[in-house]
C-alpha cells in the first residue's frame, strides 16, 4: 500500500534552500538520495510560507517497508550525518512520519500552494469515524461553494505523535492536505459562511491542530 512520508525540518539560523550554497546542496542530495531508493515513487520539497527556515519533504513510497528498509541500509547513517548539518540543534528539529492518504501526493503538491493539517486527537478519544465525516463535510461544502481548492488528500498518520501543546502521553493524528489556488483564497474562504457552519464539527473532535502553508516543487531526477 502506497505510503507517503512527510519530513519537517527546522533550519539552523541564516540557512538557504532556495539559492546556490550549502542549505541548497544538501537538501539537493537529500532529495536525490532519496529518489533513488527502491521503492521511491515521488519527491517534492519547499519551505513553509509562514517560516522560511521551515523546509518539508513529501515521498510517495510504493509501501512504508521501503522506507524502512532504506532506514536500515549501511549508507542511511552517513546519509543522515550529511543532512543534519543543515538541522536547527533545537529540540524537535526533525520530524518523520508517514501518512495513508486517500489521494497521491503528488496529486496535490502540484498546486500553486499546499496547506498542511494534522489534526491531533486523544488516541482513546473513540471520534475517528466523527473526524473523518467532519473534515469529508468541510471538504465537500467548499469545493460546493467555489473555494479555490485544486485537490484534496487526507488520512491517519501511522505513527502516534507527540503533542503540539502540552498533553500528557502520544496523540492520534488525522492529515490533510489541501491545493489552494494561493494563500489569499485561502484566507477569503475562511471568513465565508461555509467555513464558518462545517469547521465546528471538525474542531469538536480534536484537542489540537497544526496548520502552514508550503509551496513544493517535484524533484526531477538528473
Amino acid at each position: 500500500m502506497v505510503s507517503t512520508e512527510f519530513a519537517t525540518v527546522r533550519l539552523k539560523p541564516g540557512t538557504d534552500v532556495k539559492s546556490e550554497g550549502k542549505g541548497k546542496e544538501i537538501v539537493d542530495l537529500v532529495c536525490e538520495t532519496v529518489s533513488r531508493q527502491e521503492g521511491c515513487l515521488f519527491v517534492a520539497s519547499g519551505v513553509t510560507v509562514e517560516d522560511p527556515e521551515v523546509w518539508e519533504m513529501v515521498v510517495e513510497w510504493r509501501d512504508i517497508a521501503d522506507h524502512k528498509r532504506f532506514q536500515t541500509n549501511e549508507a542511511y547513517g552517513p546519509f543522515m550525518e550529511k543532512a543534519r548539518t543543515v538541522v536547527s540543534e533545537e529540540p524537535g528539529s526533525l520530524v518523520i512520519n508517514h501518512a495513508d492518504l486517500t489521494t497521491p501526493i503528488s496529486d496535490v503538491t502540484s498546486a500553486p500552494v499546499v496547506e498542511v493539517l494534522l489534526f491531533y486527537a486523544a488516541p482513546d478519544a473513540g471520534r475517528d469515524d466523527e473526524l473523518v465525516a467532519a473534515v469529508r463535510e468541510l471538504v465537500d461544502a467548499g469545493l460546493k461553494n467555489g473555494a479555490a481548492v485544486t485537490n484534496v488528500a487526507a488520512g491517519w498518520v501511522v505513527e502516534p505523535l507527540e503533542w503540539p501543546e502540552k498533553f500528557e502521553g502520544k496523540a492520534k493524528a488525522y492529515r490533510v492536505v489541501i491545493g489552494w489556488e494561493s494563500v489569499e483564497k485561502h484566507m477569503e474562504y475562511r471568513e465565508t459562511d461555509s467555513f464558518k457552519q462545517t469547521i465546528p464539527a471538525v474542531r469538536a473532535c480534536v484537542l489540537a491542530t497544526d496548520m502552514h502553508h508550503t509551496v513544493f516543487n517535484k524533484y526531477e531526477k538528473p
